[in-house]
C-alpha cells in the first residue's frame, strides 16, 4: 500500500475535532468544547465561528431544516445560514456518546431518532416540521426486546444464537437511517438491529451479531451500492447488502430476505469511523491509522500523520492532546452560491477535486489528495 499526499491544513480549533461535514463548497467542523467553524476553503480561513454547545458535540449533520448539532449538554439545535443564528432547540438524552440521526420525509417534515429520554438502552423517534413549530414524539422508549418477542418477527444474519439470548444489549452506541422508515441501531453488546418504522409501527427486525460481545463504534451506509458497513472495538468489519430490506420497506411485500454478509478482519483494533467514497471506503482506527479500501474490501492506501516541521509543544506528554485521527469526511466540491463567489478573489482557489478531510485530537484538520478517496 502507498501513502496519501497532503493537500491543505486548517487550524482553528483549540479542542479535539469531533465531527466534520460540508455545506456547498464550505467545510463545517465541530469540536469537543462545543465550537463550530464554517471554513472557506478558498482562503483556508473561518467564515463563521460560534459556540453551539457547552461541551462535546456528538452529531453534526446538514439537513433541510438547517445545520443539526447535538451536544453532551443534553440539547439538539438547528442553525440557519451563517452567521448561524439559532433556529430551534429541544432536549435529548446525551448521557452516553450515541449520535442522533435525521431522515427527510418530504420538503417540510423529517423523522429524528435519539436515545430514549428515560433509558439509554432504548430509542425515541420524533416527527418534526421544517419551521420547528411542531415536534411530535411518534415512538417512545422503544426496546429491542419488544420487537423480538416473537421469533417469526426476527431474521438472523450471522451467529444468531448470540443475539437471540437477549440477555441485555447494553446502551445504544450508533443510530443510522438508511431509508425513510428503515433504521439500524448498534448496541454496546455488539448486536445491530434493523427496525422498520411506519412511523408508529415496528413490524420486522433484522439482526447482525458478528461483533458480539464488543461494542459497535461505527455505522455507515452506501446509498449507491445499497450496503451497510459496521465497525466495532474488534478488528472486524461487517458489510451487508440492504437492497432486499429496502425493497421490502418500499413495497411492503413479505418476501424472504437473504442479505449478503461479508466479514473481513482488519489489521488494527477499533474501527471508530467509516466513510464511503466513490471508489470504496475509508476507515479510521483507534491507533490513529487511516486506511482506504476498494469496493472489494482490498487495502488500497494507508495514512499515518507525519510530524510537523515546527513543533512548539510536545503533545505526547502526559495530559497533552493526542495527535491521533478522530473523524473523517470525504469532501466533494459543490456549487457555491453567487454571493460567495463574488466575495472571493479573482483567482478561485477552492478545491475542485474530492478530498479526504481528517480531524485530529489536537484540533488540526488536514485534507488529502484524491488518490486517497
Amino acid at each position: 500500500m502507498s501513502s496519501a499526499a497532503l493537500r491543505l491544513s486548517l487550524r482553528g480549533h483549540k479542542a479535539a475535532v469531533a465531527c466534520i461535514t460540508q455545506k456547498n463548497d464550505f467545510l463545517v467542523s465541530a469540536d469537543r468544547d462545543g465550537w463550530v467553524i464554517v471554513w472557506n476553503l478558498a482562503t483556508k480561513r473561518p467564515r463563521a465561528i460560534w459556540k453551539a454547545h457547552e461541551g462535546h458535540i456528538v452529531t453534526l449533520k446538514l439537513t433541510a431544516m438547517g445545520l443539526l448539532t447535538h451536544g453532551r449538554d443534553l440539547h439538539i439545535r438547528f442553525w440557519k445560514d451563517p452567521p448561524m443564528p439559532q433556529c430551534e432547540e429541544f432536549p435529548v438524552n446525551s448521557l452516553n456518546f450515541c449520535n442522533v440521526d435525521l431522515v427527510s420525509l418530504d420538503l417540510e417534515a423529517a423523522l429524528l431518532v435519539t436515545p430514549a429520554t428515560v433509558d439509554s438502552d432504548n430509542f425515541d423517534v420524533y416527527k418534526i416540521r421544517s419551521n420547528g413549530a411542531t415536534v411530535l414524539r411518534v415512538v417512545e422508549n422503544f426496546s429491542v426486546k419488544a420487537a423480538t418477542t416473537s421469533k417469526s418477527e426476527v431474521e438472523e444474519i450471522n451467529s444468531p444464537e448470540l443475539v437471540l439470548q437477549l440477555r441485555g444489549n447494553g446502551v445504544i452506541m450508533r443510530l443510522l437511517f438508511v431509508a425513510q422508515n428503515l433504521l439500524f441501531v448498534g448496541y454496546e453488546s455488539g448486536a445491530v438491529f434493523c427496525f422498520r418504522i411506519d412511523p408508529d409501527v415496528r413490524d420486522r427486525t433484522k439482526t447482525l451479531s458478528g461483533h458480539t460481545p464488543l461494542p459497535v463504534l461505527s455505522l455507515e451506509y452506501d446509498p449507491c451500492r445499497h450496503e451497510l458497513y459496521c465497525g466495532s472495538a474488534s478488528k472486524k468489519l461487517l458489510r451487508i447488502s440492504t437492497k432486499r430490506l429496502e425493497d421490502l420497506s418500499e413495497n411492503g411485500v413479505e418476501t424472504p430476505c437473504n442479505e449478503e454478509c461479508d466479514s473481513r478482519p482488519r489489521s488494527h483494533y477499533g474501527l471508530q469511523n467509516i466513510h464511503v467514497t466513490e471508489s470504496g471506503f475509508v476507515v479510521a482506527f483507534w491507533d490513529g491509522v487511516i486506511k482506504s479500501f476498494t469496493t472489494d474490501c482490498e487495502p488500497k492506501l494507508v495514512l499515518e500523520r507525519a510530524e510537523e516541521t515546527i513543533q512548539a509543544l510536545k503533545f505526547e506528554s502526559i495530559g497533552g492532546p493526542t495527535k491521533k485521527s478522530l473523524c473523517l469526511y470525504a469532501y466533494t466540491p459543490g456549487d457555491m452560491i453567487q454571493g460567495e463567489r463574488r466575495a472571493l478573489s479573482v483567482r478561485d482557489r477552492s478545491p475542485k477535486e474530492p478530498l479526504l478531510f481528517v480531524g485530529y485530537g489536537d484540533g488540526l484538520i488536514r485534507a488529502y489528495k484524491p488518490s486517497f478517496v
